[in-house]
């Protein structure tokens, strides 16, 4: 079950187009709109693959639809969080068999705040490139992807990280098609359920 009562932020981000990002995805076709209560990373068939992870906390852990992990006091899931086994940077990707629509992306970063990452890449399979900035709060950062981005596939590079780290990455991922102002009043877009989590919207800046 999710953790009530979280509050979520808005980082930067700059978005570009480069050669440097994922390969497109040529021939796979696109998904139709699924509705603004789906989250993308749940979708059955979503493949998570990083850069490294440590045994108890793989890549999977951000697409598990829980916001959990280790605490500093060492209470929690370690599989409920993805986990490198290094610093920055380091990666992780979700990837899908057809191109979806998506307009907002959540980062949640680690429960244990000595482990916070400050700025870091996403990169699409259609080349878009955005850099964010902020850092990644546990309780949710929010991109805007504007008017919205069909990919197979997006990656988040990590870069940098508070100065007490020493194993970088993400409690969950949530991947949004919908714009905020096509949300059903019952749902919370955050976390894709009715509104008495408690939860609302805090956003990353955009560059």
């Amino acid at each position: 079950m999710l953790p009530t009562a979280r509050r979520s932020k808005m980082v930067t981000s700059t978005k570009a187009s480069s050669t440097s990002a994922a390969p497109t995805a040529t021939g796979l076709p696109k998904a139709p709109l699924t509705g603004a209560t789906v989250n993308i990373a749940r979708i059955a068939g979503t493949v998570a693959t990083a850069s490294s992870n440590i045994p108890s906390s793989p890549a999977a852990g951000v697409i598990d639809g829980k916001i959990g992990g280790l605490s500093l006091l060492g209470l929690g899931k370690a599989a409920e969080e993805w986990v490198a086994a290094g610093t920055s940077p380091q990666w992780i990707e979700l990837k899908w068999t057809k191109q979806y629509f998506m307009r907002k992306i959540v980062l949640y970063g680690r429960v244990n705040s000595l482990n916070t990452v400050t700025s870091g890449v996403l990169s699409f399979s259609d080349g878009t490139i955005i850099k964010v900035s902020g850092s990644i709060s546990s309780t949710g950062s929010i991109v805007s992807l504007g008017s919205g981005i069909y990919a197979s596939s997006v990656r988040f590079t990590t870069a940098g990280t508070s100065l007490t780290s020493t194993s970088v990455g993400l409690s969950e991922i949530e991947i949004c098609e919908c714009s905020f102002s096509s949300l059903p009043s019952q749902f919370d877009l955050l976390s894709f359920r009715a509104p008495n989590t408690q939860r609302s919207s805090r956003f990353l800046s955009h560059e």
